[in-house]
């Protein structure tokens, strides 16, 4: 349907067609009826970008010119974020309707159709789409037990950093994972709202990068510790407690330092967007049709948040198991694998989003598996906390606090003894614990 005509200036296709109208004591009749389609919005920006609900819309070069380009186009339109699969039903509908009235190119004269399902008369049917519900679950349980958990690994490693420099990372990543957690309630009302952006346009710029800062400051501090404790079992001279301590405080810090840095171009790119059909404010990322720049913002991600830190970390790693065959981290190295697997589909996505032909099979396939792809990500905020009282659940009986208090000793109580003999101070060989 909607061949037949065109008109470029609004994107309005139109076609004549003999449909069977069912009538109210049965049977039924033909009746011509003109079918007019709006598709998007002549002033959509264009892009990519999964996290926090946020979402661009297609270029209009990319807008559809066919029925079966339009089907095609719904799968990468708004609903390619987690705060859209809900409304993904609702957008589809509000993209095309059947009207007898004369055209109109203003729209104001569209902001008062209804956004009801095609097959139900106004307000004789209403229904709830699981799919619609399914990011506010999601951000519930993540802030439900991410919360309290990481508050509490926080308060654990926050009192052990004091004579424990190692801590000190713990104590970072729990930060960085309650700031994503903290974040989760304010994006969540906008999810409840179909979209609507409540927070204004710096609210629009800054909210939404709190969770890419989460990202980049634990990829970075879980480079920083590996890198830690490389040179902790490889040259245990190199460093004497004190020294050590203020080392890993400086490391910290730069790591939230670059991580602010890095979200920045990102954060560039965000801007209200007024949706007319139907009728709301957005907040999206607008790359204003320049491949250059979303390309640009997706290397930098991957590189910096992903590539670059996951090759220093497996070189550390790689180099601790070839030449400390007795060094054993268990919490460290489940904390790292959480991470990197929790946040590899998230960036894999990202390419395929920013290469994939527009209208392909590819990335039609990426737009679906993507609400799955984020909430995993998300997840990661609640990961730590499961781990530290898995890795001391032999304490569980006695506290909490406890439980991850020993998941800090146990996983370095292998550590200690490889440097106890390289190493003549005792003052030392006490602060190598985490």
């Amino acid at each position: 349907m909607c061949e037949s005509w065109e008109d470029s200036r609004t994107n309005i296709q139109e076609e004549e067609k003999a449909i069977p109208v069912f009538l109210p004591g049965g049977g039924d009749r033909l009746e011509t009826v003109r079918w007019q389609c709006v598709v998007g919005s002549p002033s959509s920006p264009g892009g990519h970008d999964q996290l926090a609900g946020l979402y661009q819309l297609p270029d209009a070069g990319e807008r559809p010119q066919t029925s079966r380009d339009l089907a095609m186009s719904l799968d990468r339109a708004p609903s390619s974020s987690l705060a859209q699969v809900g409304t993904l039903s609702q957008e589809m509908v509000s993209g095309a309707w059947m009207e007898n009235a004369s055209l109109s190119y203003e729209y104001g004269d569209y902001g008062e159709i209804p956004d009801v399902p095609v097959d139900c008369a106004d307000g004789t049917c209403t229904s709830i789409d699981p799919l619609h519900a399914a990011p506010l679950l999601l951000y519930a349980a993540v802030f439900l037990v991410g919360m309290p958990g990481n508050a509490m690994v926080a308060w654990v490693t926050w009192k052990e950093a004091r004579q424990r420099a190692g801590a000190t990372w713990f104590l970072h990543l729990a930060m960085a994972d309650l700031l994503c957690c903290l974040s989760l309630p304010i994006l969540a009302v906008s999810v409840a709202h179909g979209g609507r952006w409540l927070y204004g346009a710096v609210g629009c710029r800054t909210l939404p990068s709190v969770i890419l800062l989460s990202m980049y400051t634990s990829v970075l501090l879980l480079a920083g510790l590996s890198a830690d404790l490389c040179l902790l079992a490889l040259r245990p001279t190199w460093w004497g407690a004190a020294q050590r301590a203020c080392r890993v405080r400086v490391a910290c810090g730069a790591a939230w330092t670059l991580a602010l840095l890095l979200t920045v171009p990102s954060a560039i790119y965000r801007r209200l967007h007024q949706e007319h059909f139907p009728r709301r404010l957005e907040c999206v990322v607008d790359y204003g049709g320049s491949t250059v720049a979303e390309n640009s913002v997706t290397a930098i991600r991957f590189i910096f948040g992903f590539l670059g830190p996951l090759v220093i970390v497996a070189g550390c790693h790689g180099a601790l198991l070839c030449r400390a065959a007795r060094h054993r981290w268990p919490l460290g190295i489940a904390v790292v694998v959480g991470f990197f697997i929790c946040w590899a589909p998230y960036h894999a996505l990202g390419l395929v989003l920013t290469m994939a032909a527009p209208h392909s099979t590819l990335l039609a396939g990426a737009l679906r598996a993507e609400p799955l792809v984020v909430g995993l990500a998300l997840a990661h905020s609640c990961l730590n906390p499961m781990l530290f009282l898995y890795c001391g659940r032999t304490q569980l009986r006695q506290s909490l606090p406890a439980a991850c208090r020993w998941a800090l000793k146990e996983s370095q109580s292998k550590d200690e003894s490889v440097v106890s003999k390289k190493s003549t101070s005792h003052d030392f060989v006490s602060d190598v614990e985490v």
